[in-house]
């Protein structure tokens, strides 16, 4: 299914080289690069979000209006930026996104794995944005869905190779558009 006709849904994502996401509900890696990216990728662009992720998110998410999906609302819920929309169906978040942002290219998911999987199952991808950790397995027990062929026309867009605090190796920054 996808409502949308002058808009993109597309996701970004992070995975370690075995295709994991995250570890004990985080992200186990802190690359500057790939923070670099995202925050390109999403600036001033809606953004989806599973409430479980955004609970753990440590990137600012200022400049981008954010609409979290979530089935429950704990009473201390907290999170780092201000939710534009707090709502336990995707559609309806999407639909607000494309109404609210008319002149904006693209409606961002940013997460989290269940999130990932609706949106793939059920939804039209026009694209996704992958930062590839290509050196090393973090042992994730959060990994990202299977993606379907039709949108396995990849572009890669740059590539880099670095150290920091907690990552060392490759990075591929790759572009899945549909068919």
């Amino acid at each position: 299914m996808n409502m949308l006709e002058n808009h993109e849904l597309s996701i970004i994502v992070c995975v370690d080289r075995e295709n994991g996401i995250g570890k004990h509900g985080k992200i186990p890696w802190h690359v500057k690069e790939d923070i670099r990216y995202f925050k390109q990728k999403t600036r001033g662009k809606p953004c989806i979000v599973g409430r479980k992720t955004a609970e753990t998110l440590s990137v600012s998410l200022k400049d981008r209006p954010v609409y979290v999906i979530s089935n429950s609302y704990p009473e201390d819920l907290e999170f780092k930026f201000n939710p534009y929309i707090i709502t336990p169906h995707l559609n309806v978040c999407i639909e607000s996104a494309s109404s609210n942002y008319p002149n904006c290219k693209e409606i961002m998911i940013i997460g989290g794995a269940s999130i990932y999987k609706q949106v793939l199952d059920d939804w039209f991808v026009d694209n996704i944005y992958m930062t590839a950790l290509n050196e090393r397995d973090y042992e994730c027990d959060t990994k990202f869905p299977y993606i379907r062929p039709m949108i396995q026309k990849q572009y890669n867009l740059e590539s880099y190779a670095g150290y920091n605090d907690d990552f060392y190796g490759s990075v591929d920054f790759m572009h899945f558009k549909r068919k």
